[in-house]
């Protein structure tokens, strides 16, 4: 879902919830998630308490799900207190900020979004 708006391309996402194993599948698409089945699922998100290092997917990305739902989610998080649950559009958000304070283009073609 974060790398659609640098892109600027749509991405279909295909996974199952590790928890109730149940499909979910959306467009990323660089205004954001679009498609979005089951429509009430959410991701899991790593607080940044200590820097990610070199190993960015061992320290971050194992911690970045999607699950059915916030009770399937609420499930994962509590085995993994340094997790916290966001809606997609939360994520969204919170991805653009991040990409906009690195520099990078977070709206369609390239251009970049305004500040403020």
């Amino acid at each position: 879902m974060f790398i659609a708006p640098v892109l600027d391309r749509t991405a279909t996402v295909t996974t199952r919830c590790p928890v109730t194993r149940e499909p979910i599948t959306l467009s990323a698409t660089p205004e954001g998630p679009r498609d979005v089945s089951p429509s009430e699922a959410v991701m899991s998100f790593l607080r940044p308490d200590d820097p990610w290092a070199d190993d960015v997917i061992e320290r971050f990305c194992h911690f970045i799900l999607l699950f059915s739902s916030e009770d399937a989610g609420r499930q994962w998080v509590v085995q993994h207190p340094a997790t916290f649950l966001l809606s997609l559009d939360e994520a969204y958000d919170l991805a653009r900020g991040h990409l906009r304070r690195l520099g990078a283009s977070t709206t369609p073609s390239g251009s970049k979004a305004p500040s403020g």
